[in-house]
């Protein structure tokens, strides 16, 4: 991908910069506005962790269609190359929405973890706990994608064959967009998910209530 802003060239590393502000600027926006919402109603802390969880699951899933679409116009440019080596006349810029899309969802659900196991009347020692297994929980999952993508490639390769595999040797002969839409399709039914055992179960009405 083009790397160039004009005659100058942009270093890759940019993004984590960029994905570093925007977690920091978003998670602290997001706390902000979560302070007044908790000054000016009647709601306990843990009910406005539950809808940030909500929030950030959204950002997830803005984030897995993102990247299909970048994705999907890299490998519509790919197709146009006449030479293997050309380089792909689209700009390495298309990426910064996924990436403050991913940004949001750590700074968001970061923040929603902390509001949700915190009693700020008397925390014990027990919310400390349950907020590192929670972090735990998390962790377990992003390592966990691992295994999702060798499901996924050997999914594929069933029902194609080898060549038809989403995961190839060349990225160019990937298929990585049908990927990022699994992912999204999954945390789709995830939030699905989340919201039925709210709404369904007495959790609702506990976490409305005030510390």
């Amino acid at each position: 991908m083009d790397n160039s802003v004009g005659h100058l060239k942009v270093h890759p590393v940019v993004f984590q910069l960029w994905y570093d502000l925007s977690e920091e600027l978003i998670g602290e926006l997001y706390w902000k506005i979560m302070q007044k919402l908790l000054k000016r109603n009647n709601v306990s802390s843990k009910y406005v962790g539950c809808v940030g969880l909500v929030v950030s699951m959204i950002f997830s899933i803005l984030c897995c269609i993102a990247a299909a679409n970048v994705d999907r116009r890299r490998l519509n440019k790919v197709s146009d190359l006449t030479v293997d080596d050309d380089l792909i006349s689209m700009s390495m810029f298309w990426l910064v929405p996924q990436y403050f899309f991913l940004a949001s969802f750590d700074g968001i659900s970061d923040k929603s973890i902390d509001l949700f196991f915190k009693n700020h009347e008397d925390p014990t020692s027990s919310d400390r706990i349950m907020r590192v297994f929670c972090l735990l929980i998390v962790g377990f999952g992003k390592i966990s994608s691992n295994l999702l993508v060798f499901v996924a490639q050997k999914v594929s390769e069933m029902v194609g064959g080898t060549r038809s595999s989403w995961f190839q040797e060349d990225i160019n002969q990937s298929r990585l967009d049908k990927y990022y839409w699994v992912l999204a399709a999954l945390t789709l039914a995830n939030l699905v998910y989340y919201n039925i055992l709210y709404y369904c179960t007495s959790f609702r009405a506990e976490v409305r209530a005030l510390d």
